[in-house]
């Protein structure tokens, strides 16, 4: 590629020859069936919304469980004083 002028003039010819065949009005129509620019922006800003509902309530409910974990779970010491009188082991304490 020492002299871009001839390579410019040989891709120009190739260009040229490729595209005399091609169909026009076909290439038109399959750009009126893709969608427009703005239907393209707006389903990838729906998305992102979605994507960033689902992180938001994903950190709310991490946080959320941890604070009520913290608040409601004291550590105290259980004592069990006498078995419930379901348990089978009520009747080996003795009448």
């Amino acid at each position: 590629m020492a002299d871009i002028d001839s390579w410019l003039e040989n891709a120009k010819k190739v260009t040229h020859e490729a595209s005399s065949d091609l169909d026009i009005s076909g290439v038109q129509r399959q750009i009126r069936r893709e969608p427009a620019q703005m239907v393209l922006a707006a389903r990838h800003d729906i998305w992102r919304a979605v994507a960033c509902a689902a992180l938001a309530s994903l950190v709310a409910f991490t946080a959320i469980d941890r604070i009520a974990g913290g608040l409601l779970e004291k550590p105290q010491p259980t004592w069990v004083a006498a078995p419930s009188a379901a348990s089978p082991f009520s009747l080996l304490i003795g009448k």
